[in-house]
């Protein structure tokens, strides 16, 4: 049994889809909020708005990090990663 998401008809097991519906009802800036248990997320469809935000960050951005990429990292594969983060995730 998989666990999905539903938001109105927003589905959030199929993020290609979820992403297109969204673009296209709410336009290149989204912001997603009140989902239990996480925090509130913007989403940019806007190549020159996500441009922005990198440029704005400051010298030391704080990004959250992906607890399921850094639970296999740790638990399931330390093996693997040898102590190496990654860009994506630290």
């Amino acid at each position: 049994m998989e666990l999905c998401i539903v938001a109105g008809d927003i589905r959030f097991d199929d993020f290609n889809g979820m992403s297109k519906r969204l673009r296209s009802q709410y336009g290149d800036i989204v912001r997603i909020s009140k989902l239990p248990g996480r925090r509130d997320m913007v989403i940019l469809f806007d190549p020159e708005a996500i441009a922005h935000v990198f440029k704005n960050e400051g010298q030391w951005p704080q990004r959250l990090v992906l607890e399921s990429v850094k639970f296999f990292r740790d638990k399931v594969r330390p093996e693997f990663f040898e102590g190496n983060q990654g860009l994506v995730n630290e």
